[in-house]
């Protein structure tokens, strides 16, 4: 499937992260592919729309977390959520989360959201 590639644990323009040992700046393996869905806002529909193209992302090995972020119930103008890395990974601001503006789903669970809907308007045809 087309999208786009983002690997959340990688944020751009974060830097290093403060750390000792002789493990410090040791790679961190990636770890499986999944994907996100992207919000973008639609000023003519002034609320938050999934793109059809979904963002592939990768885990970290070490933790194999499928994070993806999406604009959560309270997100009601385009400030009130800070998307990250087009979708993947999890919230960037706590603050958001707890209001209600930013949520994270499981990268498995978004994917059967999507496509219980459709099989269950296949069988209505048949």
């Amino acid at each position: 499937s087309s999208g786009i590639n983002a690997e959340w644990p990688l944020r751009p323009g974060a830097g290093c992260i403060d750390c000792a040992g002789a493990s410090c700046n040791k790679v961190e393996e990636l770890g499986k592919e999944y994907e996100c869905t992207n919000y973008e806002w639609n000023a003519d529909d002034t609320k938050f729309v999934a793109n059809e193209a979904m963002t592939k992302c990768k885990s970290l090995k070490s933790t194999e977390q499928n994070l993806c972020n999406k604009p959560g119930a309270e997100a009601k103008v385009e400030a009130d959520f800070t998307k990250l890395n087009v979708g993947c990974g999890p919230c960037e601001d706590p603050a958001q989360k707890t209001a209600e503006k930013c949520a994270e789903t499981n990268s498995a669970v978004s994917m059967t959201a999507l496509l219980l809907p459709l099989i269950a308007a296949i069988y209505a045809l048949f």
